[in-house]
């Protein structure tokens, strides 16, 4: 049995569980049976609850977790946050948030994200899986080193073509 954490209290974890994961349930069956636009309307009222209260349960950090895959995760999401800068950003971070939290006391639902990535890593190390090693083009930070890729180099040179309707050149810069 691991060691407690802030989110093995009841109070978290009575939060978590009927604050927002049984209502994530609820409200995905809501849209999924959405026969009337009110039940979908309804569900979204239901998803913004839950992001209210998502932001009410303290963020996961080194400090308050103990599993080891939680950690890196924390790591993960950290390293995400960092690059991305889109409108999307406080999404994303509650996503990674939720995750983690759940990952740090669920071990049901923790064994289960564990078989998926190890399905996942076994489909990217038989080729099933392509990673295209691009960044996503619009509102991610680079690094120095990032800039220096060949493929940003290649997205910078068709961006200026296009902007400079130099069409000729922009069939040799397209993936």
């Amino acid at each position: 049995m691991p060691a407690a954490s802030l989110f093995t209290t009841k109070e978290v974890q009575k939060k978590l569980m009927y604050g927002i994961q049984d209502v994530l349930v609820r409200s995905g069956n809501k849209i999924n049976e959405g026969k009337s636009l009110f039940g979908i309307f309804f569900a979204l009222v239901d998803l913004i609850g839950v992001a209210y209260r998502l932001w009410k349960v303290e963020k996961p950090t080194h400090n308050n977790v103990n599993q080891l895959n939680s950690h890196t995760m924390i790591d993960l999401r950290d390293w995400f946050l960092a690059h991305d800068r889109s409108c999307r950003r406080k999404f994303y971070e509650a996503f990674f948030n939720l995750v983690i939290m759940k990952y740090e006391v669920d071990r049901h639902m923790g064994r289960r994200l564990e078989k998926w990535l190890e399905k996942w890593y076994e489909a990217a190390q038989a080729g099933k899986w392509i990673f295209t090693h691009k960044h996503p083009e619009t509102e991610w930070a680079l690094t120095e080193a990032d800039k220096n890729e060949p493929t940003v180099q290649r997205q910078k040179a068709l961006v200026k073509a296009l902007n400079n309707r130099e069409f000729d050149k922009v069939l040799g810069l397209i993936d």
